[in-house]
């Protein structure tokens, strides 16, 4: 029998430590943040943009399957209020690092 030890806080810190601009279709550029209450880099977000709504796609691979380009995410959320959780805060994250500075 295994037992799971569950910890849940959707208040989420997260830190936006670079970004780098790219303009094609919705993509907007790529960003790499940390969160610092779990020592954790994640490189590799892509900011999307369409019509005033923005969104991070997650890290993902490339890969060949008959003769096709696809993409698998290396990363997931367990659950989509987790998800939202960290694009909100991720992009509280952005906004404050593209003025420069805190809130």
């Amino acid at each position: 029998m295994s037992t799971i030890a569950q910890a849940r806080s959707l208040d989420l810190q997260v830190e936006v430590l670079s970004f780098k601009p790219f303009n094609s279709k919705t993509l907007k550029g790529w960003l790499d943040v940390v969160i610092p209450s779990l020592g954790m880099k994640i490189s590799g977000f892509g900011l999307h943009e369409r019509e005033g709504e923005r969104w991070l796609s997650l890290p993902s691979r490339e890969y060949e399957s008959g003769g096709e380009r696809k993409f698998a995410p290396i990363i997931e959320f367990s659950d989509k209020d987790s998800r939202e959780a960290f694009q909100k805060a991720a992009l509280i994250a952005l906004a404050e690092f593209q003025r420069g500075g805190d809130l």
